[in-house]
């Protein structure tokens, strides 16, 4: 084992920083890059890394974004609703497209949500009912006992 622990990553950067430096060897390297990125194992494992680490540094990640929210303070506000507006157009969009060129899709879409829908509301229904014969259980519980 090597006696410094970080040589194969100052090793990386070397070498990366050699690579950026000459604009021709950078284009190939990005070439190459996309490539790798485009086949499907390779794009596999970096989503399942990507889902491992992400479960594995929750809190961490978690911690890191309130202390960026802090920082940006009201920037924050406007960055989140400028990209949720984003989000919301490129969505209203598809749908547009998915209406036009490809109805049976677009239709059954619309029955999925319905459904989801429904569910939605017959679990919220459920809870609360439940939550309702809860609190019927514990008040005939509490009169009994006195």
């Amino acid at each position: 084992m090597a006696r410094n622990p970080d040589f194969a990553r100052q090793q990386s950067a070397k070498q990366y920083a050699r690579i950026k430096a000459d604009p021709d060897l950078y284009a190939a390297h990005k070439l190459r890059a996309r490539y790798y990125y485009s086949l499907p194992n390779y794009r596999d494992s970096l989503i399942k890394g990507w889902k491992k680490y992400r479960e594995a540094n929750k809190e961490e990640r978690r911690v890191q974004r309130q202390v960026y929210i802090q920082a940006s303070g009201s920037k924050w506000l406007e960055m989140s609703a400028e990209i949720e507006a984003k989000r919301t157009q490129k969505r209203s969009e598809q749908l547009a497209w998915m209406k036009e060129n490809n109805p049976a899709a677009y239709a059954d879409l619309l029955i999925t949500r319905r459904h989801q829908a429904r569910e939605r509301k017959r679990e919220t229904r459920l809870n609360e009912l439940n939550a309702q014969f809860n609190e019927i259980l514990k008040n005939e519980h509490s009169d009994s006992t006195e």
